[in-house]
Parts: C-alpha cells; sequence; structure tokens
C-alpha cells in the first residue's frame, strides 16, 4: 500500500496496493484493493473502494468512494465520485459531482456537472455545465452540455442536445437535434426528429406524449399535442398561433405577423374560428368592436352621456346610396394566393372603386395595396336615406290620402296646375275639394279613481189580476121549414 507515492504526506493507504504509484499524495486517504493506484495530483483526496480514483489524474480535493469509482477520471479535481464505476474514465471531469453505479461513465467534457442515479449520463459526450437525475437519464447524449436531463431515460442517446432541458420519465428519449429545447413531460419529444441546430431555432414541448412533428420555432402545449407547422402554437388541438417566431433575448413585443386559430390549424387571418362564436354575458348582450373601440355589430355602447362632437348627418346620401352597384362575385386566384380566400363561393358585396367615387371616407388601402370598403358604417347611410326618402314621400301626400304635387308629367309630358285648370274647363268639368279632415280630439286623461257604483234600484213585482174565462155561447142555426105542396 502506498508503494511508490510522491509526496505522500500526512496521508493513510490501506489494502492491497492501495495508493500504489500515486503522485502528490498528501493530506490523502486510500483504502481499498489498488484504491487510488497511479492516481496524479491526489492530494487532499479520499479514495474510498476497490480500484477507487486508480489512474485518475488531476485528482486533487475530490472524493472516489465505490468500485472503481472515478478510476482513470481525467482531470478529476473537485470532484465526487459515489458509485461502482461511477465517473470512471470521466474526461475533463473536474468540478463535477459523479452519484450512482455507472453515473457520468465514460462521460466527456464532463465538467461542472452533475451526475445523479444509474448510469445517469453515462458515456454522455461534451456533457459540461449539466445535470443527469434519475436512471439512464441522458445515458449516450451527444453534444449534451449545458442542458438537463430529469427523470428515468430523459434524454437517452439524444443527438446535439446542448441547451435543452428534458423533464420526465423519456423526455427527450433518442431525439436527433434537439438543441435548445424544452421538453416537459413522459415521452414529450419522444424519438422526435426536430432540427434545431441551426440559427435561433427552439423547440418547447409541456405535457404527455407532446412532438414538435420535426418542426422548430413550435410550441406544443397538452396531452398527445403535436404541432404540423413551423412557427406554430398549438395548445390542446383547439387553439393554434402560426408566425410566431423567436426571439435571444427576453421581450414582451408582440409579434406582429402571428395569427391565431380556434379549431383549425392554418388560420388565414390574424383571428379564424373554425365555427360559430358567441359573445356577450347575457342573451342579449355582446359587442364586436373595431380598433377604436366603437361597435360594429351587436349590442354595443351608445349613450348619449359619453359622447362629444354630436354632428347630425346632413341630407345627400339617398341619390348617392342610389348609385352603388349590389353585386355577387367570386373571389379570382390574386385574391387566393393574398388572403387565402375560396374562389368557388358566391359572395354578395360592393365594388371598392364604385363606393369611392360617392362616398370617399368609406374607402381605405390594406397594407398590400388593395382598396377596402368600410361595410360596418353601410347600415348608417341606409338608415340615413331612408329619412331623406321619408321627406320626399311626406311632401307629396297631406296626410289625407290625397298627392298634391307642382307638375304632373306622364313620361315626356307635363302638365302645371294651370293648364290643368285650363283643359277642365274646357271639357266643362268642375274640380272637386278634398274631404275635410275631422280633427284629432285628445281624449281626456283617465284619472285612476275608484269606480262610483250607482244604487240599484228596488225592484216591484205586480201579480196580473186573475182572469176568469168567459164561455163561448154558439149561435142557434135558424131553421127552415118547407111545407109540402098540396096535390
Amino acid at each position: 500500500a502506498g508503494s511508490g507515492a510522491t509526496a505522500a504526506n500526512n496521508s493513510n493507504f490501506l489494502g492491497l496496493n492501495s495508493g500504489n504509484g500515486a503522485t502528490d499524495a498528501s493530506y490523502s486517504n486510500f483504502f481499498g484493493w489498488t484504491a487510488g493506484s497511479g492516481a496524479t495530483a491526489a492530494n487532499n483526496s479520499n479514495f474510498l473502494g476497490a480500484g477507487a480514483g486508480s489512474g485518475a489524474t488531476g485528482a486533487a480535493n475530490s472524493n472516489f468512494l465505490g468500485t472503481s469509482a472515478g478510476s482513470s477520471a481525467i482531470n478529476a479535481s473537485g470532484s465526487n465520485f459515489f458509485g461502482t464505476s461511477a465517473g470512471e474514465e470521466a474526461n475533463a471531469a473536474k468540478f463535477s459531482n459523479f452519484l450512482g453505479g455507472g453515473a457520468g461513465y465514460f462521460a466527456t467534457n464532463a465538467s461542472s456537472s452533475n451526475f445523479l442515479g444509474s448510469s445517469a449520463g453515462e458515456m454522455s459526450t461534451y456533457a459540461a455545465n449539466s445535470n443527469f437525475l434519475g436512471n439512464s437519464a441522458g445515458a449516450g447524449a451527444t453534444y449534451a452540455a449545458n442542458s438537463t436531463f430529469i427523470g428515468q431515460q430523459s434524454g437517452n442517446s439524444a443527438t446535439n442536445a446542448a441547451n435543452s432541458t428534458f423533464i420526465g420519465q423519456q423526455s427527450g428519449n433518442s431525439a436527433t437535434n434537439a438543441a435548445n429545447s424544452t421538453f416537459i413531460g413522459r415521452q414529450s419529444g419522444f424519438s422526435d426528429t426536430v432540427n434545431n441546430t441551426t440559427g435561433n431555432k427552439y423547440s418547447i414541448l409541456i405535457g404527455n406524449y407532446t412532438s414538435t412533428g420535426g418542426f422548430s420555432n413550435s410550441i406544443s402545449i397538452g396531452q398527445g399535442v403535436s404541432n404540423s407547422a413551423t412557427d406554430q402554437l398549438n395548445i390542446g388541438r383547439v387553439i393554434y398561433a402560426t408566425n410566431i417566431g423567436s426571439s435571444t433575448t427576453a421581450t414582451s413585443s408582440a409579434f406582429s405577423l402571428a395569427s391565431v386559430g380556434i379549431g383549425m390549424a392554418t388560420p388565414a387571418d390574424k383571428l379564424q374560428v373554425f365555427g360559430d362564436i358567441r359573445l356577450g354575458i347575457t342573451g342579449t348582450t355582446g359587442c364586436v368592436k373595431n380598433f377604436a373601440g366603437t361597435g360594429i355589430t351587436g349590442t354595443c355602447s351608445s349613450d348619449e352621456r359619453l359622447k362629444t362632437n354630436v354632428v347630425d348627418f346632413t341630407d345627400g346620401y339617398l341619390d348617392k346610396m342610389s348609385n352603388l352597384k349590389v353585386i355577387t362575385y367570386n373571389w379570382n386566384e390574386l385574391a387566393n394566393s393574398l388572403n387565402k380566400v375560396n374562389t368557388t363561393v358566391t359572395n354578395y358585396g360592393l365594388l371598392a372603386q364604385n363606393v369611392e367615387q360617392y362616398f370617399p371616407e368609406l374607402v381605405s388601402v390594406d397594407s398590400k395595396g388593395y382598396k377596402q370598403v368600410n361595410y360596418s358604417l353601410i347600415p348608417l347611410y341606409l338608415l340615413k336615406s331612408v329619412q331623406e326618402l321619408s321627406k320626399k314621400v311626406s311632401s307629396i301626400f297631406d296626410g289625407t290620402g290625397t298627392i298634391k304635387i307642382k307638375e304632373m308629367c306622364i313620361e315626356d309630358i307635363c302638365v302645371t296646375k294651370q293648364q290643368l285648370q285650363q283643359m277642365m274647363q274646357n271639357q266643362n268639368i268642375q274640380p272637386t275639394q278634398p274631404a275635410p279632415v275631422a280633427p284629432v280630439i285628445n281624449p281626456e286623461p283617465i284619472v285612476d279613481k275608484a269606480p262610483t257604483i250607482e244604487p240599484v234600484p228596488e225592484v216591484v213585482v205586480v201579480t196580473p189580476p186573475e182572469v176568469i174565462p168567459v164561455p163561448v155561447i154558439e149561435p142557434t142555426p135558424e131553421v127552415v121549414v118547407i111545407e109540402k105542396p098540396v096535390e
């Protein structure tokens, strides 16, 4: 024990060949068969167990506890190796912790890392500044620097897994090119094929059995949820967002190109709902507003007390509205390429260029340079037109059913009042006067008072006198005597 050890002052060597050939072995303990044998720079360290720390280099200020723990570890200073073969042949293993049988076994570039669990981080490469917690967590992972693997077989055999977090049983297991990823949940990202190794790409999976679907810059949330496109957010296969983008710095700025779909994965507009929309908190409330907060449709705020600069519409809408072309149409292929519209459905509406001739305030230009119509104001313009039409009708009818006009025309022939009177005189036709209209008399208001109950007169019952029947005497018929003549 301690044979050939150099600078071995204040040290203890217990066990066959323990500390043999160890260099700079001061203030250390070598307990067990070949424990710490051949270790270099082994001062201020503890080697406990058969072969513990055997052949370790740069092993100062470290602890090797267990059979072959830290054996042949390279640059193993400031580290702890606890368990059979824990950290065995680990490379660049300084300032790290290897706890568990085979934890960090043959790991390379394993400095400043934690390997906790049987075979945790075993044979992982470029594993610096990482955490491997769980049975076989991160085992065989490549380029696993700056990553966290928590859970049984989490990140096991994952490739290019730098700057990632895998939490959950088999999360990220066998994932390829999964750099800059966050997989949380049982088998989240299992065998995922996403490639985040270039640019600022990333992936986020939250939920059991979630998957990126191979699409980078994607987020999936919910059990069994998968992405179907890059730059996509998928929440429970119900709410989708596209063009969500990425950023390398924390920012609260909104992604101006993002779109949201409810019930559909590829919304054509900023918000698209697959199905009906219900608004409000009761059966009669609910309002859709424009960007300025003014109601477009529904039951919206309109209290006079909340308004200022109130100005009535002026006349002149009726004739203009009569000139608008109401059309049916189909969108063309250009519209489809710009706005993802359906080219086979027959639509109803107006032409922006035609509307602009009469109501330029209703027409604007979109971000792509095409004209658009503010359809929400059309009902108000129609209401004003109806009011103007009502005035014209009232000017013709006097309220009695009689039409009064200054001139009467049939096609291109017109007759004035004077001409009509002359023709009637020539034909000796006397004009009739319109029947007078009875004035409307407003009834007196009914006063709410108790009704007056008139007394009921006493009813006198008169008994009729008894009628005595008079006998009817039939007249006696006259008897005629016929004498027999004398023979």
